[in-house]
């Protein structure tokens, strides 16, 4: 991606296309930035791909990467294309490891490290988006990573996951979010 100035960011896209014939399987990616000079970052995502996709879930950090010691706040964007009403449906997010849950909107609640909602009846295109927020259980240790998981389900289900890095004051920054 070349040089970056203090403070420049750059943003890579890219898709990826699945065979449609195969049975519902995740596949994970990784990206790493380096430089001369720096230890790398590493981070993953993991997305679930269904043959013949019913509902969607997207699953992005509003920061990245995290601070170690602020309040972080993950987006959950859901929807179903299935082409009837889904009598049941919830949203689980579990807590991530390293922080501690503080609030969410939607009607979510947390209990037993989880941040649920019911998200149900939820009808034909119809979606919605919700927010949960977190605080660090206690000072997160510079180029961690911090992953988070949400599942829509029971049935049809669908999960999604990111990952960020815990910010390294003045050093390379990387974030990475699958959707589907």
């Amino acid at each position: 991606i070349g040089t970056l100035a203090p403070g420049q960011t750059r943003t890579l896209v890219f898709t990826t296309r699945f065979s449609t014939s195969a049975d519902a399987q995740s596949y994970a990616s990784t990206a790493t930035a380096t430089a001369p000079g720096l230890s790398d970052l590493v981070t993953s995502a993991t997305v679930a791909v269904a043959a013949e996709p019913v509902v969607r879930l997207a699953l992005a950090s509003e920061r990245a990467p995290l601070s170690p010691t602020a309040e972080t706040t993950y987006m959950l964007t859901y929807g179903n294309l299935s082409g009837r009403t889904l009598t049941e449906a919830t949203l689980s997010l579990p807590v991530p490891e390293g922080l501690r849950f503080v609030s969410a909107t939607g009607g979510g609640t947390e209990s037993g490290g989880i941040v649920r909602w019911n998200v149900a009846p939820l009808g034909v295109n119809g979606g919605g988006q919700v927010r949960a927020t977190f605080e660090p259980a206690s000072m997160l240790t510079a180029g961690t990573l911090v992953r988070a998981e949400a599942t829509l389900g029971p049935a049809p289900s669908v999960a999604a996951a990111t990952g960020a890095p815990v910010e390294q004051p003045g050093l390379l920054r990387l974030s990475y979010t699958t959707s589907q």
